[in-house]
């Protein structure tokens, strides 16, 4: 894992994940930098159609149960990461206080 990972993640109205993109990586190319395919629909490790209101997304070698997700091979900490940003990225859109940022909710002062 090289640095931060900005993602930035589409839900419908239930909260099913409906697409994401990666804005923002320092992954190494060819290993981490999967990422942008890997949980996409076609990917191993699909994570559309998926819904954290049902369990945090996690990877599949850390605990099989509920919504686990096949890691990218050998960048797990990589899927970790991508993963703790699609969680995070939800429970800003359910506005359970996170640290994040969402556009539709942000206000402008001044």
């Amino acid at each position: 894992f090289g640095g931060d990972l900005k993602v930035l993640v589409g839900f419908d109205s239930e909260g099913n994940i409906l697409g994401y993109t990666i804005l923002q990586t320092s992954e190494t190319p060819g290993l981490g930098a999967k990422a942008a395919t890997w949980f996409q629909k076609d990917g191993k490790g699909c994570v559309i159609g998926k819904n954290p209101k049902e369990g945090d997304l996690h990877v599949s070698k850390d605990d099989k149960s509920g919504n686990a997700v096949d890691a990218i091979t050998a960048s797990t900490i990589t899927s970790r990461a991508f993963l703790k940003a699609i969680n995070q990225a939800y429970a800003a859109y359910t506005h359970k206080g996170v640290d994040g940022e969402s556009g539709a909710t942000k206000v402008k002062k001044g």
